[in-house]
């Protein structure tokens, strides 16, 4: 077997209705959300290592000041933004990492925000 049907065997199917979709939102939800929740565990563990890392008293923080700090560190870190996009594409078949170089920029700003979300949705979860 390919590499590329690995990819897709493993890949959790999602329910969306794409009917009225622009592409990019098609390739957002076929492809994007279905691989973070596949790579669900290592992302938190990743974040969660970057958290431990610098800033150990996260636990204590509230919960505005422990999602203002995950927004920020994925904004503003490079290094952390790079590795979380770089473990979401990792995941992606030959064509769809095409499809993602052909508009890096939106798709990278789609997983951000998506990653984001997540992270902040559980942020009790973290550190």
């Amino acid at each position: 077997m390919k590499r590329d049907e690995h990819l897709l065997n493993v890949r959790p199917r999602l329910d969306v209705e794409d009917d009225l979709s622009l592409p990019e939102e098609v390739f957002q939800n076929e492809v994007i959300r279905p691989v973070i929740k596949f790579q669900s565990e290592a992302l938190f563990a990743m974040m969660n290592e970057y958290i431990r890392r610098l800033s150990p008293d996260f636990r204590t923080y509230d919960l505005v000041r422990k999602r203002k700090f995950i927004s920020s560190a994925i904004q503003k870190d490079h290094t952390l933004h790079h590795q979380l996009i770089g473990m979401v594409v990792a995941c992606f078949t030959l064509e769809e990492l095409q499809h993602f170089l052909q508009q890096r920029s939106e798709h990278s700003k789609r997983i951000s925000q998506i990653l984001t979300e997540r992270f902040c949705s559980q942020a009790e979860k973290l550190g």
